[in-house]
């Protein structure tokens, strides 16, 4: 049985509590698979220990919060994952593998690197901000949430390499564009253009670092 963790700080921002949420649905989703139940570090329990021991024992290491290009970080940017303990990625502990998936902003342009180097098989993550539109009205937000859910699916139950995976959330993210650029519903709705180019900036920036066969 795999060992998945789930790392979501939340906090006081509205971006805080959708990133807590989603992270929510990845830990429902978690708990309904063979591979119950999550490791599920939320909230205010999500320090920098909390999220190196997470990291130490799993095999899947998913996280909903704040980035930097070389951290993942708590509300008030207190790095949780930085180069000096990403390390533990490694396979200490007798973990053979892990894979991290970061929802967050920026961190997959170095600190992917980081986690690779030290002996992760893959990151998924975003080399720029991680964006949506929060205009009433707008679905964009549910859309996004509905394919990090799936993302997290892909992994976690139908046990899709990192490949596949992130090839499957950017046609997803193509068709949420083809919503909003092309559907007379999706183009009716507040701010389409906007959801558009930020459906666009997501597919554009998520990226892989490392063994593109990873799986858990």
């Amino acid at each position: 049985m795999s060992v998945i963790a789930v790392i979501r700080p939340g906090g006081s921002s509205n971006a805080d509590k959708t990133l807590h949420s989603w992270g929510q649905d990845a830990v429902n989703t978690v708990n309904g698979s063979r591979h119950a139940p999550v490791n599920d570090v939320d909230g205010g329990n999500a320090t920098r220990a909390a999220a190196e021991n997470a990291l130490q024992s799993a095999d899947l290491f998913v996280f909903f919060g704040h980035g930097e290009d070389d951290q993942l970080e708590d509300p008030s940017q207190n790095p949780l994952i930085d180069a000096t303990n990403v390390g533990n990625a490694a396979g200490v502990g007798g973990v053979p593998s892990t894979i991290m998936v970061a929802i967050a902003c920026n961190s997959a342009a170095q600190l992917g690197n980081d986690a690779y180097s030290a002996g992760a098989d893959a990151y998924i993550g975003f080399e720029r901000q991680l964006g949506w539109v929060t205009t009433a009205g707008n679905s964009m937000e549910k859309r996004l949430r509905d394919l990090v859910r799936i993302l997290v699916e892909d992994l976690v139950i139908s046990g899709n390499t990192v490949e596949d995976s992130k090839i499957e959330f950017q046609k997803s993210l193509a068709d949420m564009i083809d919503y909003f650029d092309k559907d007379p519903q999706g183009q009716n709705e507040p701010d389409a253009y906007y959801a558009k180019l930020w459906s666009n900036w997501n597919k554009s920036y998520c990226t892989i670092i490392g063994d593109l066969q990873a799986a858990i």
